[in-house]
């Protein structure tokens, strides 16, 4: 994990304890699955250490076929708390968005309010550690918490509000890498998830003037070469997508 100021990961790790708070009334069960799918070694995997000490290799197999040919929605909320402190380490058991996603297939939604705020309040803490991560790291995790957070419009609101240098060379990676897929509203189309409306809250998140604002400040300031140029260049091709729509 890269290094980052303690705030951000002193909230996010009081935010992972408070997920093993709220998730510590479901215990380990017989974790039973598809016989064809889970064999007995597999269920050993995931049952040989203490939750809290298990690795992304133990639970890379369960994190896959949770609640679909393994365990039920219990059986899931009890690892929740290890597969999603793994994941913000860096260190996912599986893709980052398919563990994410385990939380649409057992409609989160409607799980108690203790747990659905914990929930939230790990996304929240997460995303404020995505946003200073390594580029490597930022895209996938980046579409991996947009696609289950609720609420995309708060996401973009602390990253617009955020006086961190990182969060913006991230947005100037962001709009060079990708600018045709945001500009043509095709920016979300990872695997599993091709979402038009978060393309278009994106591209025009991106395209206002306060974000543009604190990206040409966040060039002036740059005093990298190689970042203050990438920046440079994002600027110029929001501008001229504003000025030649489409």
């Amino acid at each position: 994990m890269s290094t980052f100021s303690p705030a951000p990961l002193d909230v996010l790790q009081q935010a992972v304890e408070r997920l093993y708070l709220a998730f510590s009334g479901y215990p380990l069960s017989s974790v039973e699955g598809c016989p064809c799918c889970v064999s007995v070694a597999d269920k050993k995997q995931v049952t040989h250490r203490a939750l809290r000490e298990l690795t992304e290799d133990d639970l890379g197999r369960y994190a896959g076929k949770a609640m679909t040919t393994w365990g039920t929605v219990d059986d899931f909320k009890h690892f929740l708390p290890r597969l999603f402190e793994l994941t913000a380490a860096f260190r996912a058991p599986y893709y980052e968005y398919l563990v994410f996603d385990k939380l649409a297939y057992g409609c989160w939604r409607t799980w108690p309010l203790a747990e659905t705020e914990a929930i939230e309040q790990y996304f929240r803490a997460l995303w404020n550690v995505v946003l200073v991560s390594e580029a490597w790291h930022f895209h996938d995790y980046f579409e991996a918490v947009t696609g289950i957070y609720p609420r995309f419009e708060e996401l973009l609101q602390q990253w617009e509000v955020s006086p961190a240098p990182a969060a913006w060379a991230r947005l100037s990676d962001e709009v060079y890498e990708h600018s045709r897929a945001i500009f043509q509203n095709k920016y979300f189309n990872r695997p599993f998830l091709i979402s038009v409306p978060l393309s278009q809250a994106f591209r025009a998140w991106v395209m206002s003037q306060p974000v543009r604002d604190k990206l040409f400040e966040a060039f002036c300031q740059c005093s990298d070469k190689d970042i203050a140029e990438k920046m440079g260049v994002a600027y110029d091709l929001i501008d001229y997508e504003l000025k030649y729509p489409g």
